[in-house]
């Protein structure tokens, strides 16, 4: 038995160091939102430090579903430089939905297994590439408490419920999706255990409802206390029929090589074949509340009042409800499980090479843009526009959408697109017009309409995706501009930008007469 233990452990810490490989050959991972997430950190770190940072920004603490990653941070920077402890948050990112998947399989089926190295295929995904790495961690940690709540079935219902609510509140401060995931996941489950007896007593039923029910009541009242930045303008929620599929195979995309949807194909084509072959088995247990956070992830919109992307959270749950609650039967061989268990980390290994070589690439890509902005002074006001995205180039224009945010860190800018609604960081009264609750860099086009105009009359003007038009009279907003071409200069840049600096991916000017 300790021998057994021993190789699983092995196996475990093998997977471990291929899967963290590729975040730690890099100094900075080019996660997109990711960018956008690490200059609001260095706001919260430095706003007491820096005039400039204190001049741009205000920061004001309040329940908010951002606040968990947020909290971690501060810990993680007060004993690493920003960049590490940036490094080590994605690193756990990256572990976390393993870990979930083994916890929720030992609570299910109390023993440990290598079934869960499985999870090391989705450790590189949709959410990860994106930079959602507000709601990774909490979507984890909901598999977690999820697994919490079936090991603590037996026990009494109202102290089990009051107990609940302090990890239910924790998961609501991570992210208010991850707190919706685990909701479902336990109504299915709460579900699921009533059917088996044929809900044979209503009350009984009722009565366990509202105990699960009031472990998150105080999640309820905090999000009712909150007050957040609203969104500018019109937004609107918009379902995407035709990308259902994408976002189901999300859990395995990450830069949406071949080797995802091989990795993929992988996942599935052993769960099938050990289903059919009956090496492996569904734990009942599993069914109620996999059925319940699918159906929600069936009809999830693409886009909910103007917040891209919600039907791509809950599919990576899914995998990991699976992955929890399938296990081995006596028909399962060492030779098969061998087997299987070399496919998975062969695939992990090519999977973690080529995001290695990506990341890496997109490092230098980062590297230039951070030694362009070098010749920027501190505390300056940057203003970014990018040339078109052609249609070969938009995986890694993605990746590194908000590489222009680093100039808050690294020269204590204020750049107009750094995101704040639901968030502890606002831009200071006298920059709103100069900001947005969340954007992109600009058009050429954009620079062109803006220049020599005036913002119109309050309420502020809406860029129609729920972001403010901050860029009318921008000459006289900010000090120097950030042009992201990536090899593809455009001549038709304004006739009033001065080059400062250039490098084959961004060139710098200094806006002339900026005031």
């Amino acid at each position: 038995m300790r021998l057994k233990i021993y190789v699983i452990g092995g196996v475990y810490l093998v997977m471990m160091a291929i899967v963290l490989y590729p975040v730690l050959s890099v100094e900075i991972p080019a996660l997109c939102d990711y960018l956008n997430h690490l200059a609001r950190m260095h706001i919260l770190a430095e706003i007491g430090k820096s005039p400039a940072i204190a001049k741009y920004y205000t920061v004001r603490w309040q329940p908010l579903p951002y606040l968990g990653m947020d909290s971690l941070f501060v810990i993680f920077n007060k004993v690493l430089p920003i960049y590490d402890a940036g490094r080590l948050y994605i690193s756990c990112c990256v572990l976390l939905p393993v870990v979930s998947a083994l916890v929720l399989h030992y609570v299910i089926h109390r023993r440990l297994s290598l079934i869960p190295t499985v999870a090391f295929l989705f450790s590189y995904n949709f959410l990860l590439a994106w930079g959602f790495v507000n709601y990774l961690p909490g979507l984890c940690l909901a598999v977690i408490v999820f697994a919490g709540w079936i090991y603590t079935a037996g026990w009494p219902r109202w102290r089990r419920a009051v107990l609940f609510c302090v990890p239910t509140t924790l998961l609501y401060l991570f992210h208010l999706m991850a707190f919706a995931g685990y909701c479902l996941a336990v109504a299915g489950y709460e579900i699921a255990v009533a059917s088996r007896t044929g809900f044979r007593s209503w009350r009984s039923f009722m009565v366990e409802a509202m105990a699960a029910g009031l472990q998150a009541a105080p999640a309820v009242v905090l999000a009712l206390g909150v007050h957040v930045e609203p969104l500018i303008g019109h937004v609107g929620t918009h379902y995407y029929m035709l990308g259902k599929g994408t976002a189901m195979a999300s859990p395995v995309l990450f830069f949406t090589a071949p080797a995802d949807r091989i990795a993929g194909g992988l996942a599935l084509l052993l769960l099938i074949l050990g289903l059919l072959t009956d090496r492996l088995r569904m734990a009942p247990v599993i069914w109620g509340p996999f059925l319940a956070v699918l159906a929600a992830a069936a009809v999830m919109p693409n886009v909910v009042h103007g917040i891209y992307g919600m039907d791509y959270r809950l599919p990576l749950m899914l995998a990991l409800l699976l992955i929890g609650g399938v296990g081995v039967t006596e028909r399962m061989g060492p030779v098969a499980g061998s087997v299987a268990i070399g496919c998975i980390l062969a695939m992990t290994a090519v999977r973690s090479l080529g995001i290695a070589s990506t990341l890496r690439r997109l490092d230098g890509q980062i590297a230039d843009v951070r030694h362009v902005l070098t010749a920027m002074p501190r505390g300056m006001r940057l203003l970014v526009a990018q040339s078109p995205v052609l249609p070969g180039d938009v995986p890694m224009r993605r990746a590194t959408l908000h590489v222009a945010l680093l100039a808050v860190i690294d020269r204590d800018a204020f750049v107009p697109y750094l995101f704040t609604p639901f968030t502890t960081v606002r831009p200071a009264a006298g920059m709103l017009a100069s900001s947005t609750p969340f954007g992109s860099p600009l058009s050429l086009s954009d620079l062109q309409a803006g220049f020599g105009r005036k913002d119109g009359p309050r309420p502020p003007q809406g860029d129609g995706l729920g972001g403010r038009v901050y860029w009318m009279g921008w000459e006289n907003k900010f000090d120097y501009l950030l042009y992201e071409h990536f090899g593809h200069r455009s001549p038709a840049l304004p006739v009033n930008v001065r080059l400062v600096s250039a490098s084959p991916v961004a060139d710098l000017y200094r806006i002339e007469g900026a005031r």
